[in-house]
């Protein structure tokens, strides 16, 4: 994959490459190469690591072990992966698990997550766009990077990721074509079984879209998880909502947008956390507007990416600015148009301008 763009001197994400014979190295590698990344968000995330630590540590039994127990039995690689990272970030295991089933422990919690994203998805006959906003805590503002791997499996992939997380949260495309982002779903129902950040560390080796469609509606699945999906040599694009009780499969045919909520009708009696619906909806409001009067035909990579930088709404608008008053951030902005090579990776909100163009290689 070759950069290239505009960034007007601004700062940008760094690149990190990796590959190895084995996924507890291919973890290893990451951890030693991020490392000062990862130790700086667990310090100014102090708090809130303990507070997880404390929560998780009351009830072992049902609140960690049982995770640790479904990874065993269905992703056990991506668990040594996870145990690689955390060696080679010199961080205990335990505090990096943590960190991967966080969403999971917010449902026992009955709290929701600080971290929201936007989407548009566009199919008009074999032309499909996809915009991204990647919104998270601005603890990871300065920290986030573009990861590109080879895995032991020989699957090859690139993405935005998060220090202390395997990859997979952030918008990714792979070798076989598969472009993967996804939201945040503010279920208040949870279960034993596979924390939803493996899921989507899974989705970046898939090898075709059916095999992404059936990890996302994995039987052993934990959680809710909105997963957005393009299969680049099909010109197919989907999007999925799943919850522990249900998931619905939806191929896109003209325009959708989506915030941190469910907006499949099927999925209109799951349990969600109000206080999330609250800041979900004015964003998907902003994005729906920005877009309403223009037919999927005439929507443009340009027009994306005027919709996601929309500061309608703000504090809870597309586009998300450091803010005393709601947490979070916009961290980055993935733009792909099927009728152009590559794609176009955002620093920071979109409205900066600042990006970079990168070209996948493909498997023949």
């Amino acid at each position: 994959m070759s950069p290239g763009g505009k960034n007007g001197g601004q700062k940008f994400f760094p690149l990190v490459e990796i590959s190895a014979n084995s996924y507890f190295d291919l973890g290893l590698e990451l951890g030693k190469t991020c490392r000062s990344r990862i130790q700086k968000l667990l310090k100014r995330r102090k708090e809130w690591v303990s507070n997880l630590q404390k929560f998780a540590n009351a009830d072992r039994p049902r609140r960690l072990l049982p995770f640790l127990s479904a990874l065993k039995e269905h992703f056990p690689h991506y668990l040594e992966e996870m145990s690689g990272l955390a060696q080679g970030a010199e961080v205990d295991s335990e505090i990096i698990f943590l960190l991967h089933i966080n969403p999971e422990l917010n449902a026992m919690m009955l709290t929701a997550k600080d971290e929201d994203c936007s989407t548009v998805m566009v199919r008009s006959g074999e032309r499909i766009l996809l915009g991204h906003n990647e919104d998270g805590s601005e603890h990871y503002q300065g920290l986030m990077f573009l990861l590109k791997a080879r895995t032991p499996a020989g699957a090859e992939f690139f993405t935005l990721a998060y220090p202390g997380l395997i990859p997979g949260n952030g918008p990714g495309v792979n070798g076989f074509g598969i472009i993967h982002t996804c939201d945040y779903i503010g279920n208040k129902q949870w279960q034993e079984g596979v924390p939803r950040y493996f899921i989507d560390r899974a989705m970046l080796e898939a090898r075709s879209l059916n095999q992404a469609m059936a990890l996302a509606s994995h039987k052993a699945r934990a959680y809710s998880q909105a997963h957005n999906l393009v299969s680049v040599r099909e010109k197919r694009a989907v999007m999925i909502e799943s919850s522990i009780a249900q998931v619905v499969v939806k191929e896109v045919n003209g325009m959708v947008a989506r915030a941190n909520h469910y907006i499949f009708p099927e999925m209109e009696s799951e349990p969600e956390f109000a206080s999330y619906l609250k800041k979900s909806g004015p964003r998907l409001d902003a994005l729906s507007k920005g877009l309403e009067r223009i037919q999927p035909g005439q929507i443009t990579p340009e027009l994306l990416l005027k919709a996601l930088s929309s500061h309608k709404n703000i504090p809870l608008s597309p586009c998300r600015h450091r803010n005393k008053e709601v947490p979070g951030a916009t961290l980055g902005m993935f733009l792909f148009d099927s009728s152009n090579p590559g794609f176009r990776v955002y620093c920071g909100p979109p409205c900066l301008n600042n990006y970079r163009d990168f070209q996948p290689t493909l498997a023949r």
